[in-house]
């Protein structure tokens, strides 16, 4: 089979997993940070580079369960983080690709923990997010499932620095980002 990057022209439905590609990290805290005038997410960049009109959801509105919304003869599904086996199963039914996307942040005064994707979770107060945790199970089980489902998977994570990865056999790609900036979103979805 051919190989999930760079993404086929081909493919018809993009089925997104993790709040990352609607709300991603793209700098760290603290001297780190820097505040940019505006985020392309991943969501944003493939709707507008197949033509789909803007929807409420696309600007950092993270759904709470899967939307899937089509536009000509393309697709394109988002299911969040911490999903069930069985939503993720529902929704690799009829994609083309999987893209799983995570993250971890470090800032001053405050290392990572460890180099998993587990974020503590005073981040979440901080990031305003609850989704920082457990992202490492979630990846693999996307990953499984999308093995067995025939699809290709392709794993796209931003990290500050090493990562550990144990959930790499699970996927067939993966991208990783060090604090890529406001435009990751161009960068993670060209097709």
């Amino acid at each position: 089979s051919a190989p999930p990057l760079p993404l086929a022209k081909s493919v018809k439905h993009f089925a997104l997993f993790g709040n990352d590609a609607l709300n991603p990290i793209v700098h760290g805290e603290g001297s780190g940070a820097v505040t940019p005038g505006h985020v392309t997410s991943p969501m944003q960049a493939l709707r507008s580079q197949l033509g789909f009109p803007t929807t409420a959801w696309e600007d950092k509105q993270v759904p709470q369960s899967t939307v899937s919304d089509c536009h000509g003869d393309a697709c394109i599904s988002f299911t969040p983080h911490g999903s069930s086996g069985s939503a993720i199963a529902a929704v690799l039914k009829t994609a083309g690709v999987a893209l799983v996307f995570g993250s971890t942040i470090c800032g001053e005064g405050e290392d990572r923990i460890d180099l998993s994707l587990n974020v503590p979770k005073r981040w979440n107060g901080i990031l305003k997010r609850n989704d920082l945790q457990g992202q490492d199970d979630f990846i693999a089980s996307v990953g499984t499932a999308a093995k067995a489902a025939g699809v290709p998977s392709v794993g796209a994570i931003v990290t500050p620095g090493p990562l550990l990865t144990p959930w790499s056999e699970q996927l067939d790609a993966l991208l990783v980002s060090f604090m890529p900036g406001q435009e990751y979103g161009e960068r993670t979805t060209s097709v």
